[in-house]
């Protein structure tokens, strides 16, 4: 699962202060988390946090973790760029039909 640095994940079980939100600040075989409203940080293992994952939220849009599909890797050969992100499975399809129309677009530019 693609959690990220900033990220705000809501997990199964809430803090003892009430809050039950929190914010990405490490990632890696653990995460380094810390609670949206008292400020504590945690270390919680991946394995962990991606099971008690209920919500996560990226730049304003809130997925569920069923909802994330990983999106094909496009790669242009002769640029040698690529996207690969995670989204949600309703956009991904138009995702993986725009980047194969900049394909085209880019291929028969070049001819």
């Amino acid at each position: 699962m693609d959690i990220r640095l900033g990220d705000v994940l809501r997990l199964k079980k809430g803090h003892p202060c009430g809050g039950n939100e929190w914010e990405v600040h490490r990632v890696g075989m653990d995460f380094r988390l810390q609670c949206r409203k008292c400020g504590r940080m945690i270390m919680v293992p991946r394995k962990q946090a991606e099971k008690n994952l209920r919500l996560l939220v990226r730049d304003g849009v809130s997925y569920k973790p069923m909802d994330l599909v990983p999106v094909r890797a496009a790669v242009d050969a002769e640029a040698g760029t690529g996207v690969c992100t995670e989204v949600n499975a309703e956009a991904g399809a138009e995702v993986n039909a725009e980047v194969s129309a900049d394909a085209k677009q880019a291929t028969s530019a070049e001819e």
